[in-house]
């Protein structure tokens, strides 16, 4: 049977959040990914160093990158990074007011990605559906820099860009 990682990785708003790390982020110093899981995404950015956080112990990035077993809110980093992705997260979390704005804190550049008005009920682990660009801009408390809905044959992705709060 197929990984994950491999019956995920042609999804188009994997390369749309890839392009916004690329385009976005100046310094290529340190990469946090929150809540990456095993997808490989981040190994082919030119970042120095590569940190992925996620509370599942049976996430391990090996060679390509530092793996923390930690869930994001009850964490406390020693530094901001050049760049933070969190992706497909978002909708999973009781709070994500709260989580947004520890992202902004933590953050030169955070590149989020959501599911883009996927119905109640239609993933029973999503705690936030429907997610909308509005809802979006209330848990981020501002515009984002950049933002684009990658259409799917079924289902559709929002890729935004924000700006830290440094």
């Amino acid at each position: 049977m197929a990984s994950y990682w491999d019956r995920r990785k042609t999804l188009d708003y994997y390369k749309v959040a890839k392009e916004f790390v690329m385009e976005f982020c100046e310094d290529f110093g340190d990469l946090l990914d929150v809540g990456g899981g095993q997808c490989e995404y981040i190994y082919e950015l030119p970042f120095v160093s590569k940190l992925v956080l996620d509370p599942n112990p049976k996430v391990n990035h090996f060679d390509q990158a530092e793996t923390i077993h930690e869930e994001f809110m009850d964490w406390d980093p020693t530094t901001i990074f050049d760049c933070v992705m969190c992706l497909q997260v978002l909708e999973h979390v009781p709070d994500p007011s709260a989580f947004a704005a520890k992202l902004l804190s933590i953050g030169k550049i955070i590149v989020v990605s959501v599911p883009y008005e996927w119905p109640d009920g239609l993933c029973s682990e999503h705690i936030q559906d429907p997610v909308s660009e509005e809802d979006m801009e209330t848990w981020f408390g501002k515009i984002p820099i950049a933002s684009i809905i990658v259409r799917g044959r079924k289902r559709h992705r929002l890729v935004q860009v924000y700006e830290g709060n440094m």
